[in-house]
């Protein structure tokens, strides 16, 4: 269910700040934290960030992302791996919360649903919890607060993510002035309940607009090269005119750029999602025509902040959309598009 996440090359100058951090973490014990002496005058907190999983370059860039900014705040902070196991990460927050050693926490449900629980118990023992990525709660759509006492969600809405995506196939087909628009829109395994959102609301969007026709809407195995390989495959057999190629991620994209170079899918114009260092790359190039924004350490940076700053009596925003805390302002927000980037040239990709 948690989709956009999977290892990418271009990032390995990730990998190798904080590599070893993949091998430490276990159901039973923390990952390494930073740690720091408490600022003058603040309430000494010690936070538990509950990564999905610590085994690509984007929960290597978040942890390190929340370990920097807990140091900032002078508070230490220790990481947990997920390893996209929901009955894992829900032992290692039952387990912290006995421990009685932290006073915040920040979470990124492998299953918001099944977590609410544990997040509430945790709560409920005097500890500040701030949800990342994807709320807690059963209702994934929703940053509202779902679970009495949370302090926070720092997220991208699916439906408001499925929304820009089709915004940005929208233009695609506007640019290219063409009366009909044949649209190919991947995307990740539908089964989870989060695809299905970002889904319809894509869709929601090219519905009002007769001259776009999609000729496919494949589901992908996983976020990844070789599913996206396989997917380019078997569209390219079967379609010979795509006009604009809407991939799930940019690691799937990655895998398929080979595929459609050499295929009847050569002059379509592709978009991808994730905001890597490879997608931010080819976009600035005009291999991409657009990438959807995802900006994991500034979010996990800001979440982190946010369940130090409750552990210390602060009030904090109920809620944090991803658009509104973009590298890139509130302007450009997720819509990374050459022109945008052209504005930003030191923006790289933060995974």
């Amino acid at each position: 269910m948690h989709q956009k996440l999977r290892a990418l090359g271009s990032v390995m100058a990730v990998l190798g700040s904080a590599g070893a951090l993949a091998a430490c973490g276990s159901s039973d014990s923390p990952a390494s934290g930073s740690s720091s002496t408490t600022g003058s005058g603040s309430k000494a907190v010690k936070v538990a960030f509950f990564d999905f999983t610590l085994a690509n370059p984007y929960g290597i860039a978040t942890a390190d992302a929340a370990k920097k900014a807990a140091a900032a705040a002078g508070a230490t902070i220790d990481v947990f791996d997920g390893g996209y196991d929901p009955n894992k990460q829900i032992n290692q927050i039952q387990d912290a919360t006995a421990s009685g050693k932290y006073q915040a926490m920040v979470i990124a449900p492998i299953d918001g649903a099944a977590v609410a629980p544990v997040a509430k118990a945790a709560i409920n023992a005097g500890i500040k919890v701030v949800a990342w990525y994807t709320p807690i709660g059963k209702d994934p759509g929703s940053l509202d607060p779902q679970v009495p006492g949370l302090s926070s969600t720092v997220a991208d809405p699916l439906v408001s993510n499925g929304t820009t995506r089709g915004q940005l196939i929208v233009q695609a087909c506007a640019s290219l002035k063409k009366a009909t628009c044949n649209v190919v829109v991947e995307t990740g395994p539908i089964a989870g309940s989060f695809e299905k959102i970002r889904y319809e609301a894509i869709k929601k969007v090219l519905d009002r607009h007769p001259e776009i026709k999609q000729v496919a809407a494949p589901a992908l195995s996983a976020y990844s090269s070789e599913a996206g390989r396989t997917t380019a495959q078997d569209i390219a057999q079967a379609h010979s005119n795509v006009d604009v190629y809407s991939s799930a991620s940019d690691d799937a994209l990655r895998g398929a750029m080979p595929v459609i170079q050499r295929s009847s899918l050569k002059d379509a114009r592709l978009i991808g999602n994730g905001a890597t260092k490879w997608g931010v790359e080819q976009t600035r190039s005009g291999a991409l025509w657009a990438d959807l924004g995802a900006f994991p350490a500034t979010e996990v940076s800001k979440a982190t902040a946010l369940a130090i700053a409750s552990a210390r009596g602060q009030k904090v925003p109920a809620s944090v959309p991803s658009v509104t805390i973009s590298p890139l302002g509130t302007k450009i927000g997720l819509n990374l598009t050459q022109q945008a980037l052209s504005s930003h040239p030191t923006f790289k990709g933060e995974w």
